[in-house]
């Protein structure tokens, strides 16, 4: 069974749509600093990934205790909680990129 967004049950679409959206503009953000060197950014970026941090977890504990209750099938949990997830070792990344130039 191929998952499609589309297909996926509201509360799942609007967290994997926030996931998308935090990495895009976490991504924004990384690239700016990197074009401008402005120290600017950092702090924006830091702003984003706290930001970031909360919404996404509790977007994930809502997944989670759709899943516990039944209401969404094993698979589409699982996509969910992964686009979730994924944007946690790019944040890692950027921060690491972004600390060696400081």
């Amino acid at each position: 069974m191929k998952i499609v967004l589309n297909r996926l049950q509201k509360q799942n679409s609007i967290s994997v749509k926030i996931a998308g959206l935090s990495f895009a503009v976490g991504t924004l953000d990384f690239l700016l600093y990197l074009v401008t060197g402005e120290e600017y950014f950092i702090g924006l970026g830091i702003g984003i990934l706290v930001l970031a941090f909360f919404i996404n977890v509790v977007l994930f504990l809502i997944v989670m205790a759709n899943f516990l209750l039944g209401d969404v099938p094993f698979k589409e949990a699982l996509f969910t909680t992964y686009v979730l997830l994924l944007n946690i070792p790019i944040a890692m990344f950027y921060c690491y990129v972004a600390l060696q130039f400081l």
